[in-house]
């Protein structure tokens, strides 16, 4: 058995593979939403004909949907708050076992 005052490194480590799987998760949950909400924000500005109208310095020959990068921004914002969120929790978890290794008390790892 192996305690957690004798093996920071085991902890230390562990941790780290958790949070890359948890930085992982939070970007890949992000770019799904971004890909869906474009095609939903697009469908959308379609319907409701906010169109970009090519002109003679247009790089485009139809109408296009303008704001189609709502979607991308939203989810960037909501992925950045998430990722602040975790850090604090992050934190917090650090300056708790750190507190529980430095009183005497320690967590048994197995």
């Amino acid at each position: 058995m192996t305690t957690l005052a004798s093996a920071p490194e085991k902890f230390t480590k562990i941790l780290t593979i958790i949070t890359v799987v948890h930085y992982g998760v939070i970007f890949l949950v992000a770019g799904i939403i971004s890909w869906i909400g474009t095609g939903l924000v697009r469908r959308w500005l379609i319907s409701h004909q906010i169109l970009d109208q090519p002109n003679n310095r247009s790089s485009h020959s139809a109408p296009v949907p303008r704001g189609g990068g709502l979607a991308v921004k939203l989810t960037i914002a909501i992925a950045a708050v998430t990722l602040m969120g975790s850090q604090l929790l992050h934190r917090e978890f650090y300056y708790h076992s750190y507190r529980k290794r430095r009183s005497g008390r320690s967590i048994v790892l197995g």
